[in-house]
């Protein structure tokens, strides 16, 4: 057949494109039905499409004619494995092809650039799929193995009664790797091992310039494993994985190489895989090892003696967490760390675990087990989240979270917060008073400023006086408000004339007196007004006695309210501040000016 033929069943019909492979016992063509769908057609070989070097007998074109037929029975049903057929279509000379729904071929993914990790769980996927289906597929190899747009694998061209008598006649070697172990025979399930390790060496060699990769009959040698290890470190590097497991990735790809592909086929191990599960269990740990992560953590669970996860103060708290991990990560490639945050104190964050330490342990399932300890927590209840990662991964950790509470012991007592030490404070040794900074004067726009002159003499300091009178006995605080009775004339309602103005800078004099303000002495709220006493002079007070503290300062003389000039003057002043004094000074004058007259009258008259 040709590319334009077309094929024809049931009333569908489809057109031949372009020639996509040749295979075992036929061509593989596309095909578009009438909406353009793309399948494959598969078309047995036929004597005319022999050549020169490799002829084929009309023999070996009926057992290939036969593999139609047996494959299509083999795909019906559209068991799990097997890509979906759409029918048994005939040319128009006759001529049977089997018509597939359009997949991808892993030789097609490859040489567009497939990364080896994706293109190894190709690989584990199909073994797996084998695993399940429990039958010897028997003609493994890159473009067999098809691929949906989800990357499920189907497994396409099954070895059938036909394929088997037709190996011996058809030369599969004309220009094609051969996928059978050396061995040869009948298909069995280490046909598939070898071919699936076949198919693994070419995904790591693939793209180093060579077409062809040939693999020895006694299996592969120290060379072949060495350009091997080099070419899977060089395709993890460029595709960003992990270096922590590079070369643990590297070493183990090629031991399992080593076995799968080996001359020696007994005993398994070391030699060869005898089914595609236990290749599949080997595979799995290396594919895990391209891209290690913890797949899922368990529940935060507090230790056994916590009753109800309650904990008492005083003892150590411990809980535990279970990681489950990718396949060949141990518990020295995890990292892990715990926050503890205060429930009841939110705003608080989170909360320091100092001396927190955990050991690991792993199961025989391979699950992990992280045992954490805390010396001490204070009382209360603590939110509780445990990460785990993989070291140097550098992505997010996964987390688990749980609740534990420390409950106090008897006779427990908070702790009173630390108080900050005090800065010591110098000690202030006299000195000279630093000089006053005068008043900053504000200064308007366009006006001078004005400044006011110092007083010349502490009379300037005070407007007027009034004379008080002292009651005798009276205890007077000088700061007091002393309610003063001032005559005012009713003719002028109360406010002061010129007379008392007389009287008020005739009083101004005074040692003792009254301030006023002049400008608002007539308003009541000036009747009490506040007394100012004035000394002219103090005694200089007496040195306190060592070690008297308590007691005040004590004077030679105590200070008179009034200095006079003469002892006179000071008795007029005393009999002026004391009515009380001055009426009985006045009756003592008196008796003894009459004592006097008497004696004199007596004297004189008698």
């Amino acid at each position: 057949m040709r590319t334009g033929d077309t094929i024809s069943e049931g009333g569908r019909t489809w057109t031949l494109g372009q020639r996509i492979g040749r295979g075992s016992w036929g061509i593989t063509w596309e095909a578009f039905d009438r909406e353009g769908h793309r399948t494959y057609a598969k078309v047995p070989f036929r004597t005319s499409d022999g050549t020169a070097d490799h002829p084929i007998a009309a023999e070996a074109a009926e057992k290939c004619t036969a593999i139609v037929h047996e494959q299509a029975a083999a795909l019906r049903g559209s068991p799990a494995w097997a890509p979906r057929i759409e029918a048994v279509a005939r040319g128009v000379d006759g001529t049977p092809a089997l018509v597939l729904s359009g997949y991808h071929t892993l030789a097609s993914r490859l040489d567009s650039g497939m990364p080896l990790r994706e293109a190894l769980e190709v690989v584990l996927r199909v073994a797996r799929t084998l695993e399940k289906a429990g039958r010897v597929h028997g003609n493994i190899r890159p473009s067999n193995i098809l691929l949906d747009d989800r990357g499920h694998p189907y497994l396409a061209d099954p070895s059938t009664e036909s394929w088997v008598a037709l190996r011996a006649l058809v030369a599969h070697s004309a220009g094609r790797e051969d996928y059978a172990p050396p061995e040869g025979g009948p298909p069995t399930a280490r046909f598939d091992t070898w071919a699936l390790c076949r198919v693994l060496h070419r995904v790591i060699l693939h793209g180093d310039g060579q077409t062809r990769h040939e693999i020895p009959r006694g299996g592969l040698g120290k060379v072949e494993l060495a350009h091997l290890r080099d070419r899977a470190l060089a395709r993890l590097e460029a595709a960003g994985a992990n270096k922590r497991f590079t070369s643990r990735f590297a070493d183990r790809l090629c031991s399992l190489l080593n076995r799968g592909l080996s001359g020696p086929t007994t005993p398994s191990p070391p030699y060869r895989f005898d089914s595609a599960r236990e290749l599949a269990d080997r595979l799995s740990e290396v594919v895990a090892l391209a891209t290690p992560r913890v797949d899922s953590v368990g529940r935060v669970l507090p230790a056994p003696e916590a009753k109800g996860g309650v904990f008492v103060g005083g003892h150590p708290i411990k809980f535990s967490v279970s990681t489950n991990c990718t396949e060949g990560v141990g518990v020295d490639d995890v990292v892990c760390g715990v926050k503890l945050v205060d429930v009841d104190k939110p705003d608080a964050g989170r909360v320091r675990a100092d001396g927190l330490q955990y050991t690991a342990s792993t199961h025989p399932s391979g699950r992990m087990r992280f045992d954490f300890v805390i010396p001490e927590i204070p009382p209360g209840r603590y939110d509780v989240t445990a990460a785990f990662a993989i070291k140097d991964s550098g992505g997010a950790p996964t987390v688990a979270q749980g609740r534990v509470e420390v409950r106090p012991p008897p006779g427990w007592v908070p702790s009173e917060p630390a108080a900050e030490p005090s800065k010591a404070t110098p000690i202030a040794f006299p000195s000279r008073p630093a000089p006053m900074a005068e008043p900053e004067v504000m200064q308007l726009e366009g006006y001078e400023p004005i400044t006011e002159a110092p007083p010349t003499s502490p009379s300037d300091n005070v407007v007027s006086f009034v004379p008080l009178p002292i009651a005798p006995g009276a205890d007077t605080d000088p700061d007091e408000p002393v309610e003063v009775d001032v005559e005012m004339d009713p003719s002028t309602g109360g406010a002061l004339d010129d007379s008392d103005s007389e009287v008020l800078a005739a009083s101004a004099t005074t040692p003792m007196g009254v301030a006023i303000d002049h400008d608002r002495a007539t308003e009541p709220a000036y009747e009490q007004i506040r007394v100012a006493p004035i000394f002219d002079d103090l005694p200089a007070p007496r040195i306190a006695r060592p070690g008297a503290a308590d007691e005040l300062p004590e004077y030679e003389d105590a200070p008179p309210q009034v200095r006079a000039s003469s002892p006179i003057e000071r008795v007029i002043d005393l009999l002026k501040a004391d009515p009380y004094t001055t009426f009985m000074a006045a009756v003592v004058i008196g008796l003894i000016v009459v004592l006097v007259g008497i004696v004199a009258a007596k004297a004189f008259g008698g």
